[in-house]
C-alpha cells in the first residue's frame, strides 16, 4: 500500500526522475542489485526497515558487505514505521543512509528533500 502512495507522491516530481523501482523485500533488492553495472546503480535507495524476508536492517548490513567488494555512490534514505530511536540511530549509523524519515510524519517538504537528494 504504502508503495503505492509513495508512486503517487513521486508522480509530482516525475520530470525529475529517471526511473523509479519497486522491490518486495529486502533479499530481492540486493540480489537485483548484485546483477548491476557501476553506471546501472540508483542514486539512491528508499528503504523500509520493516520488510518480510530480510528486514530492513538486514540489507543495510548486506549492502554494507556489497559496497566494500564493489563501492558506488549510492545512498540509502529510510522510510519507515519505526519511531524507535535504536532502529534510527542503528540506520544512520551506515555512512551511505542519509536520512530516516517517519512514514506516518512524511509530508510535501520531505519528499522535496528525498528528490533532491537524487539531483545533487
Amino acid at each position: 500500500v504504502f508503495s503505492y502512495l509513495l508512486e503517487f507522491k513521486l508522480e509530482k516530481f516525475k520530470d525529475r526522475i529517471l526511473e523509479l523501482n519497486f522491490f518486495k523485500n529486502g533479499l530481492e533488492l540486493i540480489n537485483e542489485l548484485k546483477k548491476l553495472s557501476e553506471e546501472e546503480t540508483p542514486e539512491i535507495i528508499l528503504l523500509d526497515l520493516n520488510m518480510d524476508i530480510m528486514s530492513g536492517l538486514e540489507f543495510l548490513e548486506e549492502f554494507k558487505d556489497l559496497q566494500k567488494l564493489n563501492p558506488t555512490k549510492t545512498k540509502v534514505i529510510i522510510l519507515s514505521t519505526s519511531n524507535w530511536t535504536e532502529d534510527r540511530s542503528k540506520a544512520l549509523s551506515y555512512d551511505f543512509v542519509i536520512d530516516y524519515f517517519t512514514k506516518s510524519k512524511i509530508e510535501e517538504e520531505q519528499f522535496e528533500k528525498i528528490i533532491e537528494y537524487g539531483t545533487r
